[in-house]
């Protein structure tokens, strides 16, 4: 199970809010398998048994790419480390509009991994870890 611990709004935050509260509570805690804030998680703690979902693709890439549980909506998320040891994850929720454009999806993927990898750092203040 994963909790969200801390948000933030954008430009768009009304938006994100006006979703179902069944949305938004699924947004705040949900089991690792069900979106891709805790598939970033499940990734890293090396368990693939009976998912439909190929962690180690998310492994290795660092990020993980889904739905998210608000409408017309994706998550991208990585996860972030404690030392060697997974502590979270940090994710970023857009327009599938947006997701559609590569460049845009790109960006967004990249903006989200170096986030978690500056955040890593600071927890573990030995230098972040990054997929490469």
């Amino acid at each position: 199970m994963r909790i969200c611990a801390e948000r933030a709004y954008g430009a768009h935050g009304g938006e994100l809010l006006a979703a179902s509260e069944n949305a938004l509570r699924t947004l705040e805690a949900a089991p690792l398998e069900a979106d891709a804030a805790g598939l970033a998680i499940l990734a890293c703690l090396g368990t693939e048994n009976g998912y439909k979902i190929d962690i180690s693709r998310i492994r290795e890439e660092g990020h993980a790419v889904g739905a998210s549980p608000l409408p017309h909506r994706s998550m991208i998320a990585a996860p972030l480390w404690f030392g060697p040891a997974v502590a979270g994850s940090v994710a970023l929720v857009a327009a599938d509009s947006q997701m559609k454009r590569p460049a845009t999806r790109a960006r967004y993927v990249n903006a989200v991994m170096d986030t978690a990898a500056a955040m890593s750092g600071q927890l573990t203040r030995a230098g972040a870890r990054r997929a490469g």
